[in-house]
């Protein structure tokens, strides 16, 4: 074993094939070749009444005779079992265009109505986010619109503009929840930070109490009761949207369960939510679809009955149960 590099002579701006460089070009080579021989044989050995080569021709290489040589050489050959007497050889001609012919756009006939356009329209694989979650604009009258759009800027509250916010906010959370110990207190936080698992950014913008106040909740407690946790569960599964036609192929939906946990047989499905709006119902309107989704997905793949689903909003340090 060895590493095969070039030499640099830079007074005089050359760079050459090294003795070990040559070496392991060659080594990669023939094991290349090695691979290619075990492939030939592996498909030359599964013909049963017939078997017939083919092997293309090029006049400005020569590799593609070494397979051919192979057949040429061996045993089988040797022994009458393979029959190299008759060798076709094809080469198409070459015509030059005509000075008067042009390329040409080819012309399509327009297409007749296509029975299955609204097929087209659904997407193969779709996130439960896209087709389980409300838009803010579904809550227009819950919601301030200064509240919404005219928040105090950044720079007159006198807080670090570079402060993690949104969904790299909401990242940080969930690292943090998929790394840490829910047996544990909130020290995990800037042990996590110590060790390179949290950036300073991360553990920044996550606040202890909130953190503090999920670890010390009835719902932590029956998550570490259960001892069966799954966090940061992949979902990938069919999905049937309601009055979809029963005839078309069903789209896909995927995502991630935040957690699960089995009690008494059954699943407890959490998902968390850093939302700025901890309002609970207003929580519980947006996702419950989402939730509803992930459910039936669970309850496919894993053949277990989803008993349970929350809503963990780390603003409101709450909770929140959704009917299913």
């Amino acid at each position: 074993y060895g590493i095969g590099m070039r030499a640099v002579r830079h007074s005089q701006h050359l760079i050459l094939d090294s003795f070990m460089f040559n070496l392991v070009e060659r080594m990669g080579t023939v094991q290349e070749l090695s691979e290619e021989m075990r492939l030939l044989y592996v498909a030359a050995t599964r013909a049963e009444e017939k078997l017939i080569f083919t092997s293309p021709l090029s006049e400005r290489d020569n590799y593609h005779k070494v397979h051919l040589k192979w057949v040429e050489e061996s045993i089988a050959v040797a022994r009458g079992m393979i029959d190299v007497r008759d060798i076709y050889t094809y080469r198409p001609e070459k015509r030059g265009k005509a000075d008067d012919e042009k390329d040409k756009a080819a012309v399509i006939a327009p297409f007749g109505s296509y029975i299955h356009r609204e097929a087209t329209l659904i997407p193969s694989t779709v996130t439960a986010t896209q087709v389980g979650v409300k838009s803010v604009d579904d809550f227009a009258d819950t919601v301030s619109g200064v509240d919404r759009f005219l928040k105090t800027p950044t720079f007159i509250k006198g807080e670090n503009k570079r402060k993690l916010s949104g969904k790299k906010k909401g990242d940080a959370y969930h690292k943090a929840m998929e790394l840490m110990d829910f047996s544990g207190d909130v020290t995990q936080l800037d042990d996590l930070h110590r060790r390179g698992k949290l950036s300073d950014k991360e553990r920044e913008c996550i606040d202890t109490e909130e953190i503090r106040c999920f670890l010390e909740s009835e719902l932590c407690g029956r998550i570490v009761k259960s001892g069966n946790i799954y966090k940061e569960f992949p979902i990938f599964c069919e999905y049937t949207p309601e009055g979809f036609p029963e005839d078309e192929e069903k789209p896909f939906v995927q995502g991630i369960a935040d957690l699960y946990f089995v009690e008494d047989g059954e699943i407890v499905l959490v998902d968390y939510k850093t939302n700025a709006n901890a309002d609970p119902e207003i929580l519980r309107a947006e996702y419950e679809g989402q939730l509803k989704i992930y459910a039936q997905a669970l309850e496919k793949m894993t053949c277990m009955r989803v008993r349970e689903c929350y809503l963990w909003a780390f603003t409101a340090k709450t909770a929140i149960k959704v009917e299913i």
